[in-house]
């Protein structure tokens, strides 16, 4: 089915017509909602989160590849982002 063929229930995001979300509108809503909240935010850190939480939370790295659409599993590795204190306390244990 191409593009112009799905309906607005296929899509995810929606805009404020029910039309598919572009990336630039994702982004500036984003950037919106950052601004009242006081953070920066981006599609992006998003998805980044997405991956460190998963991962921390004992995920397996194969399905968050395949989630975030990923071709090689080092660029899933690249989004984890591990502290330095919670290295150190994983380590505890061992």
């Amino acid at each position: 089915m191409n593009q112009k063929n799905k309906k607005s229930s296929d899509f995810l995001l929606l805009d404020k017509n029910g039309k598919r979300m572009s990336r630039n509108g994702l982004y500036q809503r984003l950037e919106r909602i950052g601004e009242k909240a006081g953070v920066e935010v981006s599609p992006h850190a998003l998805r980044r989160a997405f991956v460190t939480i998963n991962a921390n939370a004992g995920r397996p790295l194969q399905m968050l590849q395949r989630a975030c659409g990923h071709s090689d599993i080092k660029t899933t590795m690249a989004y984890c982002r591990t502290s330095e204190q919670e290295v150190i306390d994983a380590m505890k244990d061992w």
